[in-house]
């Protein structure tokens, strides 16, 4: 009964970290839409959209096997991180090389600005692919406590990062950069 209530306090206290994130995320995204037009926003978003989605391939599902698989030593970490940061450096390298296709497919009107927004938010990538097996092995440990930290302290991050670039006239970059920041710290 006392292992229950320890993992129901944890749980509490993750859901209050977690929604403190959220929130901080709502914010940010405010002050994005009061200072960065709605049209450049839509194309930071459409990137970041892709990149995420590629980012989630990256992962090669070893994150959530890790968290399911009832035997896990140290070298399945290991092995997994060194998987997960290779696939997500070529995937990174992949929108590198084919940046002007995908521009040109979802932006026709304007593929430069795109190619400007979507090729340094492939960055993100490796960050998300290494980082995925950090939380895996917090999740795989019920350590509520330090994921919602991490969390937490990722979008701080990225929070700051978008006023101090806004705050310097950075426009859309700070989006761009806050994303990438955001991931590096998680």
């Amino acid at each position: 009964m006392q292992g229950e209530k320890g993992l129901a306090t944890q749980a509490i206290h993750g859901v209050f970290w977690t929604t403190s994130a959220t929130l901080i995320q709502i914010i940010t995204l405010g002050i994005l839409f009061k200072f960065i037009p709605v049209d450049e926003l839509g194309l930071f978003y459409t990137a970041l959209n892709i990149v995420l989605l590629l980012a989630l391939i990256g992962d090669l599902g070893l994150s959530s096997a890790l968290v399911q698989s009832r035997q896990v030593e140290e070298v399945h970490f290991d092995t997994a991180f060194w998987a997960n940061l290779a696939f997500g450096i070529a995937l990174t390298g992949l929108i590198f090389l084919t940046a002007p296709q995908v521009s040109a497919l979802q932006a026709p009107e304007s593929p430069e600005a795109f190619r400007r927004l979507y090729v340094p938010l492939s960055l993100l990538i490796p960050f998300a692919s290494a980082s995925g097996i950090f939380r895996s092995r917090l999740q795989r440990e019920l350590d509520f406590r330090h994921q919602a930290l991490a969390e937490v302290t990722s979008i701080l991050l990225f929070l700051l990062t978008v006023i101090l670039i806004l705050w310097a006239s950075g426009g859309n970059w700070s989006a761009v950069i806050g994303s990438v920041v955001r991931e590096a710290a998680m």
